[in-house]
């Protein structure tokens, strides 16, 4: 039985969250739409539900997301943990607040801090790899750009709710500080809290220092998620080493991140045969795609495993928001063009000759699960910090092992990584 669910805006933050759950032996299983049935298996403790809604307006998001929590509040679902982005990207506080409005919690915890992965809350400000938002590639993501780090002004923005900051300050001093620092916001009348973490330990000291909340909702990355999951003591599972599939890997790359770019060329220079999807061309070059479908197929019956990429550096994305603006299109729309193109590419290989497939890009991730008619993820371990391994249930792709990745997550080698622990040589 479910007893336990997490509201996620992307298929591959769904997934980093899920595999938190799953490492620790607890049975998780990641919808890939929404409005399918909650997975009802006799393993299945945690449900992951995929809103697919950070493209959204905010107005949208939590118009979809509180359809998504009356229907958990409706299965009886009492806890819900609200995934989000861990560079804050969506509309996180407009979600947050409808998963609010619907179980009325008795305070909002917020931390989206990830310090494995490089992101830390510093002063109510988020941090990538030491640098503030509107400094990294985040400010530029074709979708949906962040600009501004200060989380409490974006929650302000989307919602119109006011934040406390929980300083790191107050948390080095130990869970008693905290829980007097909550108390004390609380009684000036605050509910919802922004903790600043740094490092690990962060999070044990926030999660003792609230306990007198039982009923709070919390909201936070794949980080906060691994502090919420079942006690370590629960046995790990055992199914990320069984039925392992013959046959090569499919690597589907939509993502434009610069750091998914380094990985695609190490894994290229060892373990793949890179095939290119251009933007630009896919745009331009009615029938492009076909030939480029007909390229992975020969590629793969040989035994390759095959990279299939819309882009290998910052010039092959430029190169394709030029061609869909001389087409009257912004950057999202040529993202979402690429994402069902690459989606349509799978849909014509044979998923048995394959033995799994790693997809990166939660646009990427969610439009070839749905294309081959993917119903849901069983979550089973871990390849790398956030980046998940799971077996695929429903469609033509039934049994078939599968790795996402958020393109701007993993070390440069985590695609081979990926394929090692597809293949059972981890």
């Amino acid at each position: 039985m479910v007893s336990f669910a997490v509201i996620a805006d992307d298929l591959t933050g769904a997934n980093d969250t899920a595999v938190q759950f799953a490492k620790r032996g607890v049975g998780t299983s990641v919808q890939i739409d929404m409005h399918q049935e909650v997975p009802k298996s006799e393993g299945s403790r945690v449900v992951v539900v995929n809103t697919d809604s950070r493209d959204l307006s905010a107005a949208d998001a939590y118009r979809v997301v509180k359809e998504a929590a009356r229907h958990l509040q409706a299965e009886q679902v009492q806890t819900i943990y609200k995934k989000m982005d861990s560079t804050l990207r969506g509309n996180f506080a407009a979600e947050i607040a409808a998963v609010a409005d619907v179980y009325q919690p008795e305070a909002v915890f917020i931390a989206p801090a990830y310090p494995r992965a490089g992101r830390m809350t510093v002063g109510g400000y988020h941090f990538l790899d030491g640098l503030p938002l509107e400094f990294t590639e985040i400010a530029h993501a074709p979708k949906t750009p962040v600009q501004d780090s200060y989380i409490p002004a974006l929650i302000e923005e989307q919602t119109g709710r006011t934040a406390a900051v929980i300083s790191l300050s107050v948390i080095k001093k130990g869970r008693e500080a905290v829980a007097r620092e909550v108390a004390s916001c609380q009684k000036q009348g605050i509910s919802w809290f922004i903790f600043d973490v740094v490092q690990e330990e962060d999070f044990l000291t926030i999660r003792q220092g609230t306990e007198a909340w039982p009923s709070a909702l919390w909201a936070g990355s794949a980080g906060l998620a691994d502090f919420l999951t079942a006690s370590p003591e629960l046995a790990d599972t055992d199914e990320a080493g069984s039925g392992r599939r013959s046959g090569p890997v499919l690597i589907v790359a939509g993502s434009v991140s610069e750091k998914t770019h380094q990985q695609m060329q190490e894994v290229t220079r060892r373990n793949a045969r890179l095939i290119k999807l251009p933007g630009e061309k896919v745009l331009t070059e009615d029938g492009f795609w076909q030939d480029c479908a007909a390229q992975v197929k020969q590629a793969l019956a040989e035994g390759w495993n095959v990279l299939l990429a819309t882009s290998e550096s910052q010039q092959d994305v430029t190169a394709a928001v030029a061609a869909g603006s001389r087409a009257g299109l912004s950057g999202r729309d040529v993202s979402e063009q690429l994402a069902v193109v690459l989606g349509r590419i799978v849909a014509q290989l044979d998923m048995t000759k394959l033995s799994g497939m790693v997809l990166t890009g939660g646009d990427t991730a969610v439009h070839v699960l749905k294309t081959i008619g993917a119903r849901y993820i069983e979550v089973v371990a871990e390849v790398a910090t956030g980046i998940p391994l799971g077996k695929l249930h429903g469609g033509t792709g039934d049994g078939l092992w599968v790795v996402t990745k958020a393109g701007a997550f993993g070390q440069r080698d985590c695609f081979i990584a990926a394929l090692n622990a597809i293949h059972g040589k981890a």
